[in-house]
């Protein structure tokens, strides 16, 4: 079982890792300063749900080309 403070040292040292990556990779020095965002980025590695990007389309419209086959023949058997 691990103790609090390898835990904490863990945290700190993916923190660490995020911000080298946030420098390097993104170039972006003022992200890399910012703790709060770090620290959400090291948590989740996630930026946003936004449809165009990385949301998933089937929750943000219900458009019948975003429909799986289930759903596509649900409503051909309501429509009979």
């Amino acid at each position: 079982m691990t103790t609090k403070n390898e835990r904490r040292a863990q945290a700190e040292r993916i923190k660490k890792r995020t911000k080298r990556f946030l420098k390097d990779v993104w170039q972006n020095d003022t992200l890399a300063e910012s703790e709060t965002f770090v620290g959400k980025y090291a948590k989740t590695k996630v930026m946003c749900s936004d449809p165009e990007c990385c949301g998933n389309p089937r929750r943000i419209s219900n458009s019948e080309k975003n429909k799986t086959i289930q759903e596509q023949k649900v409503d051909l058997d309501e429509d009979e």
